[in-house]
């Protein structure tokens, strides 16, 4: 991710009765790890 402009990061903790949902990443960085749903979104300065 690039330093310039503003990045918002967001994660999520769902839980259903004694469940816990997490995914399995598919990233080759992270391939096959588990993780909670997470994301980011990027805005460039003009």
């Amino acid at each position: 991710m690039s330093q310039d402009g503003i990045v918002l990061v967001a994660s999520v903790s769902i839980f259903n009765d004694d469940k816990v949902l997490i995914i399995k990443e598919n990233k080759p960085t992270a391939i096959d790890k588990w993780n909670f749903p997470s994301g980011h979104v990027s805005c460039r300065k003009r």
